[in-house]
């Protein structure tokens, strides 16, 4: 069963997503992942929330299959890092971003986004 916060976070999606609420879902297992933020049921919500627009996509007759999430499973996927194919993630600091020493004390450059250079 899904607990408060997976319930409000499911919510969300669905709105954001313009899905309505018709899909039995069924969460399942515990939580693992150690974090001060509500991770896992982030990650068992999202997926719910992808299985309710799929449920709606196959249903017949007006039926939705029932849709069932396991915690571990979503927190797995959550966890592994995904490898872009083909091509490289840039490093995550401009070579020019760091800190420099000025006359009155250490001035951050953060250098991340076009917009800043």
């Amino acid at each position: 069963m899904p607990n408060r916060i997976e319930q409000y976070l499911s919510g969300q999606m669905a709105a954001a997503l313009d899905l309505d609420r018709q899909t039995e879902v069924r969460i399942s297992g515990g939580e693992s992942l150690q974090s001060p933020y509500p991770v896992s049921a982030l990650a068992a919500a999202a997926i719910a929330a992808a299985g309710s627009a799929v449920s709606g996509l196959v249903a017949e007759d007006g039926r939705r299959p029932a849709v069932s999430v396991s915690r571990e499973a979503a927190e797995i996927w959550f966890r592994s890092p995904l490898q872009p194919q083909g091509w490289e993630v840039p490093p995550p600091w401009d070579p020019i971003s760091g800190d420099y020493g000025a006359a009155d004390g250490w001035i951050r450059l953060h250098c991340n986004t076009p917009a800043h250079r």
